[in-house]
């Protein structure tokens, strides 16, 4: 005989949680436990019941595993407790004998034929999920015939050991659910871009009436869901239908809750996808997890996150961003080193933008770009990991015509195999294109240098902006610029170049002062040029601070006579944007003269434009050596012993200060009277001349003080008789 009915089945499939196996048996003989067995085909002494393979639970050993009789025909049937062996998972029950002295035919079978007898069990499902393991049902005992020698019942199989009859659904007994496949990945790592993040699920178990949680999605800019049934997962293998779910979404706790609405079928490959929007700002690859309640209970596992650019809600930023000169000479061919790191890789077609290199002389069109490699290896494809650490940086000053070599410092890879060769340069408003061609690898520093060419005018180096367009957008932000004369696209110039004089007198001892201050440092090697000075006597006297920067015992002060050229070597950096005074001391030549056209350039490390320089004002500008462009005198009437009136036209190419003396006087004498008197009267429209001047018969000379000044070239009458 055997049971024709052997079922096995579980309350739960769910992960870790306590289970309710179920047992159904119905024999197709009866069996009779009785303490003296009669008939072989019927009686035995006693009965034992296997149930074998239940493995891998989490339900310890035990001699005393509860038996629970679930029908009313399994009440009293067994004895109340079974032993329990966890590693192979086998629970052996006994069959209670007939507690009746009763001669056995007598007896009713106490498992009858025909009759189910359901009874169950507890155990806890395993910690992971597990599928269904093949489970036997099988029974053993004592009966008829006696042994001839000992008199006892022989022990025997009365049940052939026989598969457990077993649903392939969630209650296959022993099978625990969980996500055989569970793979989360993205569409891109853009910044403020609308991402698609793309989840990949197979579960051992039919999913239905249950929520899935998905946590560790944070750092989005997607607002609060809930409560709209629009997510749709798609089988891979044909034939089966679409998984439909509601959505609940926290932006905050980065949880997304789908609610089964169409449930999963089990080994069956799904993909949902989710629209979240990414930051405007980078950030890492997050962990994210998912579980699952109100149905099939799951505690958080990890999802496996895809590679590179596909990890989870990656947003791509620069980690370095560096922007750095070579020269800040007028006109120079200017070497422009940038370094930068992303987060992300670029792929193939996104574009890099640096703009704000303004004032370069290059014409646009394509330009060729250099790769700077300071390791001998470089990475390709997509990587996460930088292969080197980088150190130092790039904030020193470059002083002359430094070469990029000597401050971009390793490790660093070569930017010509992700950009190619060349690049695309906008002059108007200084932006270099340069297009991926082959994708870059993420946390790795790229270096490059383009050759532009400075302006002719000084200038002050602006921000440098970096972004990416393309497949993969990056926020738009400033380059790091490096400090001093490395800052990109300063360009050395005067923005204070001053030049005055102290006294426009003939043959004075004159003070020229300079006032200067550059827009970047002028390094030792560089000289200071003035033209122009002509005029001057042949020996110069330096003071002011500006000399502590020349080489002292004279020799930073070169004065060409000649040629009114003054030279000025800086032993000691000159630095930016401060004011430095110098007195040069001359001698001023006798003759009248304007102030000539006066000019400042720089030659040796940095070099200038040459400019005009700021003159002073009136008689303040350098070497303007006041006379008259006209003086004129008549007189009324030629006769002798006449009062006679003198008319004197005056013009200067100075200002005349007032408290300043006109002398009029003749060569040779002239007898003119009166020779009692020693003043005479002033005509004059003018304000300038004193009503009275001082009149010296004897020399016969006429001295007109000035009691305003005198307005140079404009032509200034008086008389006096």
């Amino acid at each position: 005989g055997g049971f024709t009915t052997r079922a096995v089945a579980q309350s739960t499939p769910s992960l870790s949680s306590a289970n309710t196996i179920t047992v159904t048996l119905i024999s197709n003989i009866d069996y009779k436990v009785v303490f003296t067995p009669e008939s072989p085909q019927t009686d035995v002494q006693d009965l034992f019941i296997t149930i074998s393979g239940l493995v891998g639970t989490s339900r310890a050993s035990t001699p005393s595993m509860a038996i629970t009789a679930v029908s009313a025909s399994a009440v009293g049937l067994f004895r109340p407790t079974g032993v329990w062996d966890q590693a192979t998972g086998t629970l052996i029950m006994e069959v209670l004998q007939i507690d009746v002295f009763a001669a056995p035919s007598l007896l009713n079978p106490n498992l009858a034929a025909g009759v189910p007898y359901v009874f169950s069990f507890a155990i806890v499902n395993a910690f992971d999920s597990r599928e269904y393991n093949p489970m036997f049902i099988q029974a053993a005992g004592t009966a008829f015939p006696r042994d001839a020698f000992t008199g006892d019942y022989v022990s025997k199989p009365l049940v052939a050991s026989s598969a457990a009859q077993v649903c392939t659904c969630n209650f296959a007994p022993g099978m625990v659910a969980g996500f055989t496949t569970r793979k989360i990945g993205q569409l891109s790592p853009s910044n403020a871009f609308d991402n698609i993040v793309s989840i990949t699920l197979l579960s051992n178990v039919a999913m239905a009436s249950t929520t899935l949680r998905f946590s560790g999605l944070t750092g989005t800019d997607t607002p609060d869901r809930a409560g709209v049934a629009n997510i749709v997962a798609v089988p891979i293998e044909p034939g089966h239908p679409n998984a439909l779910f509601n959505e609940a979404w926290n932006q905050t706790s980065g949880v997304l809750l789908l609610e089964i609405v169409l449930g999963t079928r089990s080994n069956v490959t799904y993909v949902l996808s989710y629209p979240l929007r990414n930051k405007a700002t980078g950030q890492e690859a997050v962990t994210t997890f998912i579980s699952s309640f109100a149905g099939i209970d799951l505690p958080d596992r990890l999802l496996e996150r895809g590679p590179g650019n596909a990890a989870t809600l990656l947003v791509n930023d620069f980690l370095s961003k560096e922007v750095r000169q070579a020269t800040p000479s007028t006109r120079g061919d200017n070497v422009i080193s940038v370094k930068f790191q992303t987060r992300a890789a670029l792929e193939v077609g996104t574009v890099l933008s640096i703009a704000g290199l303004v004032g370069s002389l290059t014409p646009s069109g394509t330009i060729n770009i250099t790769g700077v490699v300071t390791s001998e290896d470089s990475p390709s494809g997509n990587s996460s990991n930088a292969t080197g650490n980088v150190t130092g940086n790039m904030t020193g000053n470059v002083t002359g015509n430094a070469t990029v070599s000597e401050v971009v410092l390793a490790p660093v890879f070569d930017s010509n195999d992700v950009f190619g060769f060349t690049a695309q340069w906008f002059q108007a408003s200084g932006t270099l294109l340069l297009l991926v061609l082959q994708e870059s690898a993420a946390k790795v520093d790229y270096a490059f240098d383009v050759t532009l060419r400075n302006p002719a005018a000084g200038q002050r180096s602006g921000d440098v902006t970096v972004g990416t367009t393309g497949p993969v957008r990056t926020t738009v932000v400033q380059m790091e610029r490096a400090a001093g004369n490395a800052a990109p696209m300063l360009v050395a110039g005067f923005m204070v170049k001053g030049i005055g004089q102290n006294t426009p007198n003939m043959l004075a001892e004159n003070t020229l002062t300079v006032t200067l201050s550059c827009l970047s440092a002028l390094p030792p090697g560089t000289d200071v040029v003035i033209s122009g000075l002509t005029g001057a006597t042949s020996d110069v006297a330096a003071a002011g601070n500006f000399t502590t920067l020349l080489e002292q015992g004279g020799g930073g002060v070169a004065w060409n006579a000649s040629s009114g050229e003054l030279r000025l070597s800086l032993q000691t950096e000159l630095p930016p944007d401060e004011v430095f005074i110098l007195h040069v001391n001359i001698t001023n030549p006798g003759a009248l003269q304007e102030s000539p056209s006066v000019s400042i350039e720089t030659r040796g490390a940095v070099r200038t434009e040459r400019v005009a320089m700021d003159k002073g004002p009136d008689n303040e500008a350098p070497l303007l050596i006041a006379g008259f462009l006209v003086a004129n005198s008549s007189q009324s009437v030629p006769d002798a012993s006449t009062l006679n009136t003198i008319s004197v036209t005056l013009q200067s190419n100075a200002i005349i200060r007032e408290g300043s003396t006109l002398v009029f006087s003749w060569v040779g004498l002239t007898k003119a009277g009166p020779a009692d008197a020693n003043t005479r009267a002033i005509t004059s429209t003018s304000g300038a001349f004193s009503p009275t001047a001082d009149w010296f018969p004897a020399t016969e000379m006429v001295k007109v003080p000035l009691v305003a000044d005198l307005a140079p070239r404009v032509l200034h009458s008086f008389t006096f008789t």
